[in-house]
């Protein structure tokens, strides 16, 4: 229930900040990005050391604390934005829809009824995956019956557009989060974490993605700018199509690492991070630029609902790749591989397939790359 209401709604803040062809929009959806992942970095070092060495609680008790932090920040910006953000009907939150009830405070009492029954659906992964899979579809429809009966034409394309792209997120984070449950069990098992004399926590790995986003994101989105004020900008769905082809060429490149290994069990350091270094450019690609161009294609009184669509289809992605990491299990005793050089032949079998699969779709979507810009009519 905190996702949902945080980061549909933060990310449509910041587009409100940004006429809907500015060009400034992707650049400054990168720059977000990059504070996001500020905190991402620092906290799976925290959390991570607090969990190898005081244990689980201790970990996500931090988790905790960060948050309090981040929003006793937002709360002391917020006057900086301006009128962006604010209720758009104030009077109509303060209605009496029950007695002694109004409608904002009934918004709070669902939220917290809500919190119980996630809490519930936790318990339950197969009901979760059944309703993600059923929401997208509602969603769709309803994307759709709304783009043909309340839109003219040019904005009905740009909506179907936006629609059609989300659907690579799908893809996208399918194999992309595998960063949190196959590659992190991988680097745990088959991974020589030995620095300078001292075993790195697989789970400050979880920080390297993060480290790259802080470090690069400032980098893409003065390339946005500066090739854009030349006509070189690539389009959306071009960003799109690359950061499928880059993100199966850090797979490859991980099996690649793979077979020059002496030792069949232990991947190279190096590897891994060049992994993660071509995830995150991927993720560059897709992830900042997809918020922007959500705000961007939707109508501007649906924008809050495009995002949640965005949000889904990440959560629909992520729901598979829970699938695809169970495709790289091995048999264990006590938590220890029985046979490390087995499990670490089946994940490299499970990455070069990821890895085709992915490249091949990104060559596809290249090939369609001009059909859709004709259909986003100038946005760019």
């Amino acid at each position: 229930m905190g996702v949902g209401f945080l980061k549909a709604n933060i990310s449509t803040l910041v587009g409100s900040m940004y006429e809907r062809e500015d060009p400034r929009r992707d650049g400054a959806f990168t720059l977000f990005y990059m504070g996001i992942n500020a905190g991402s970095f620092l906290g799976a070092i925290v959390c991570g050391l607090l969990l190898q060495y005081k244990g689980f609680s201790w970990g996500f008790g931090a988790a905790g604390i960060g948050m309090l932090f981040g929003l006793a920040v937002f709360i002391k910006g917020h006057h900086l934005f301006g009128a962006a953000g604010l209720p758009k009907d104030p009077v109509a939150l303060q209605q009496k829809i029950f007695p002694g009830i109004s409608r904002e405070m009934f918004i709070y009492i669902l939220a917290f009824v809500g919190v119980l029954v996630c809490w519930q659906l936790m318990q339950a992964p197969p009901l979760v995956g059944g309703l993600v899979g059923a929401t997208l579809v509602g969603m769709t429809l309803t994307v759709v019956v709304y783009a043909f009966t309340k839109c003219e034409q040019i904005d009905r394309n740009r909506m179907l557009v936006c629609l059609f792209l989300m659907s690579y997120q799908i893809i996208f984070w399918s194999l992309w989060e595998q960063t949190g449950s196959s590659l992190n069990l991988m680097a745990d098992r088959n991974v020589d974490r030995i620095v300078f004399g001292f075993e790195l926590p697989a789970a400050m790995f979880q920080s390297v993605n993060a480290f790259f986003i802080i470090t690069l994101a400032p980098v893409f989105s003065i390339a946005w700018i500066y090739l854009n004020r030349r006509g070189w900008e690539p389009s959306t769905p071009t960003k799109f199509a690359l950061a499928l082809i880059q993100l199966g060429l850090g797979f490859l490149f991980l099996v690649y690492g793979a077979s020059l290994a002496t030792d069949p069990t232990q991947i190279a350091l190096i590897w891994l991070i060049l992994l993660y270094l071509l995830h995150t450019t991927a993720e560059l690609c897709i992830s900042p630029v997809g918020l922007s161009m959500t705000t961007k294609l939707s109508v501007p009184s649906v924008v809050g609902m495009m995002m949640g669509c965005w949000f889904l289809a990440m959560a629909g992605g992520n729901y598979i790749s829970g699938t695809i990491a169970a495709m790289t299990g091995s048999d264990t005793i006590g938590g220890e591989v029985v046979d490390s050089a087995t499990a670490l032949a089946n994940y490299m079998d499970v990455y070069y397939t990821a890895g085709i699969y992915s490249i091949g779709i990104g060559i596809f979507a290249l090939f369609i790359s001009p059909v859709l810009n004709h259909f986003m009519h100038g946005i760019k």
